[in-house]
C-alpha cells in the first residue's frame, strides 16, 4: 500500500447560491488527499468511521469507486455520518458549519486501527480534525506512538477548523501542536503556522517547528502566493499558477496528495532530496492545487496527471500581485 490515511469521512454540503441551497459531495481532508493520490494511480486506504445511515453507505460506495480501499472504514449505530455545510465568501474562501455532536468519525477506537497494515504502508497521513475529540484523539495518538521507530513516513496536516474546538483556542493550539511531535512531514497554511507557533515571522516560526519536532520537511501553503518549504539544510519558495479561483475547497488536500505522489516517485525519501527534486514535487503540487481551486467542488475537481502537467506547461505563474 502506498498511503493509508486516518480521519474523518463526511459529507460536504456546498452552498449553491440560494441561502438554503446546498449540493452534497464526499469530503474530509483525509478523503480528499487519498482521492487525489488515487487519481494519480496510487494505492490508498482510509481508516475512518461512518454512521449506519444513507450518507455512510453512499460514502463507502463512492470512495470505493474512486479506487480507495474502504475495508478499514467502520460503521456505527452510535452516531450519524458527519455533515459539513460549506459557504464561500467573495474570494472563494470557505466557512464551515459542522453537524458532529457526535459524528461517527469521532468514535474510532484502537481496535478499529489495522496496525499491521499501517506499519507496512509507505506513508501514513493524519489530520487535526481527528484530534478535536475522544476517543478518536486518543486512538490517533496511540497509533502514532506505536509507529515510532517504524519505516512508515508520517505526514501531518492540522487542518484547523476552529468551530470544532468550540472556542477553546488554547486547547486547539496545544493539541494540534502535539500532533506535530510524531510527524516526518508537516503541511501548514501560513495562518496555521502563525497560530500554532504564536509568531507572525514565518522563518522564525518555521525554524521553531523544525527545532521542536522530528519533522524533516515543513510545507507552508499560502493560497495564491504558492508554497514555502523548509528542511534542516535548505529552504525556498515557489509561486503557484495563475488560475481563476472558483472554490478553494480541497485545494490544499489536492496539493498534499499530488506532493506525496511525486515524493513516492523519488522513493519517498526526504533526507536525500536535493533542492531541485523537492522543488519539482512542490511545483507539481502547486499546479494540482491551482487546478482544483479553478473549479467548484472538492473531489470532483481533483485533476489527473495530464491536467496537472498541462497547467505546468500552459499556465503562467502568479506574480507578486496574486
Amino acid at each position: 500500500m502506498d498511503i493509508i490515511a486516518f480521519g474523518e469521512c463526511l459529507i460536504d454540503l456546498l452552498n449553491e447560491g440560494g441561502p438554503l441551497s446546498f449540493q452534497g459531495s464526499a469530503g474530509g481532508a483525509p478523503c480528499n488527499v487519498l482521492a487525489q493520490a488515487a487519481k494519480l494511480n496510487r494505492q490508498c486506504a482510509l481508516i475512518s468511521m461512518v454512521g449506519e445511515d444513507y450518507f455512510g453507505g453512499w460514502l463507502r460506495a463512492y470512495l470505493g469507486g474512486l479506487g480507495i480501499d474502504t475495508r478499514y472504514i467502520q460503521t456505527t449505530r452510535q452516531a450519524q455520518t458527519t455533515l459539513a455545510f460549506v459557504t464561500l465568501d467573495e474570494g472563494g474562501n470557505r466557512r464551515f458549519s459542522f453537524y458532529r455532536k457526535p459524528g461517527a468519525d469521532m468514535l474510532l477506537r484502537p481496535e478499529n486501527v489495522p496496525l499491521e497494515a499501517v506499519e507496512k504502508t509507505r506513508m501514513f497521513v493524519y489530520g487535526g480534525v481527528s484530534l478535536t475529540k475522544d476517543p478518536a484523539r486518543s486512538t490517533l495518538f496511540d497509533t502514532l506512538r506505536r509507529l515510532r521507530g517504524k519505516s512508515v513516513l508520517k505526514i501531518y496536516d492540522p487542518n484547523l477548523r476552529f468551530p470544532l474546538w468550540e472556542g477553546d483556542l488554547d486547547t486547539a493550539r496545544k493539541i494540534s501542536a502535539r500532533g506535530m511531535e510524531f510527524a516526518d512531514i508537516i503541511k501548514l497554511s501560513e495562518e496555521e503556522l502563525t497560530f500554532l507557533m504564536e509568531s507572525a515571522y514565518e522563518q522564525e516560526a518555521a525554524h521553531a517547528v523544525l527545532a521542536s519536532t522530528p519533522a524533516r520537511l515543513l510545507l507552508v501553503t499560502k493560497g495564491a502566493q504558492g508554497c514555502s518549504y523548509y528542511t534542516r539544510t535548505y529552504s525556498g519558495h515557489l509561486n503557484t499558477y495563475d488560475t481563476c479561483v472558483q472554490d478553494t475547497t480541497a485545494a490544499g488536500d489536492s496539493f498534499l496528495g499530488a506532493f506525496l505522489h511525486r515524493l513516492l516517485e523519488l522513493s519517498g525519501a526526504i533526507d536525500s532530496l536535493s533542492a531541485q527534486q523537492l522543488e519539482a514535487c512542490v511545483d507539481y503540487a502547486n499546479a494540482a492545487g491551482a487546478v482544483t481551486a479553478s473549479q467548484k467542488g472538492a473531489i470532483s475537481s481533483l485533476p489527473d496527471d495530464e491536467r496537472i502537467r498541462e497547467c505546468q506547461k500552459a499556465t503562467p505563474k502568479c506574480g507578486k500581485s496574486c
